[in-house]
């Protein structure tokens, strides 16, 4: 573990004291549930790549995966003024090059940005119970050639069942990857999500199981 990942932690343990950035406080539920949890997708995403991390809270994923691999360039959004400002005092803590913060709601943020628009390689998030909700919102932020990496629990299986006939009508396709935290008991998914190229049948974007 690097030595900015430790510092991380320690800043998000002293602000969530007095701005309850995260409901997650037991030293070792935050290494776990946030910071472990979080640098998953690394594997998955391509060196230099431009990543929205959409409904990004305290920085997670977005700020861990930044730590970790220099050469992403990142984008924190978030709605509420506290978590930004937390944000952006990790950004300066931690000299982080290449990573900004935009203070707004997913929703408006392409009316206001309309660079925004087809502009990452991937969006991800943690933010979103409702894999549905996630990929109507991040889809327009996406490249031509970008995905969407959404994180799941247990129960993601189920919901992507019911959700097969969506994405085909949507000229989409998932794949999903398996993972285990440890000294948890319950699995985690990540299901990445891009559109159909001409001519594809399924997705394919070399993926099993972590």
């Amino acid at each position: 573990m690097t030595s900015n990942l430790l510092v991380f932690i320690q800043e998000l343990k002293e602000w969530n004291n007095r701005f309850n950035l995260t409901a997650i406080t037991l030293e070792n539920e935050v290494l776990l549930k946030h910071l472990v949890d979080s640098l998953a997708p690394s594997p998955y995403l391509p060196h230099g790549a431009s990543i929205l991390d959409i409904g990004s809270g305290a920085g997670l994923p977005g700020i861990p995966l930044k730590i970790v691999r220099s050469d992403l360039r990142v984008t924190l959004l978030d709605s509420s003024r506290k978590k930004i400002h937390f944000q952006k005092h990790v950004i300066r803590t931690l000299k982080l090059c290449q990573i900004q913060t935009i203070q707004t709601r997913a929703e408006d943020a392409i009316g206001r940005n309309p660079d925004m628009r087809r502009h990452y390689d991937a969006v991800l998030s943690r933010a979103f119970s409702s894999l549905k909700f996630f990929i109507e919102l991040g889809k327009p932020f996406i490249k031509e050639n970008g995905f969407l990496i959404a994180f799941k629990g247990p129960g993601g299986t189920a919901e992507l069942s019911r959700l097969e006939p969506w994405l085909a009508h949507k000229s989409m396709r998932i794949a999903g990857v398996e993972y285990r935290l440890p000294y948890l008991e319950h699995d985690r998914r990540l299901y990445i999500v891009r559109r159909l190229r001409n001519g594809e049948k399924s997705l394919n974007l070399g993926l099993g199981q972590k």
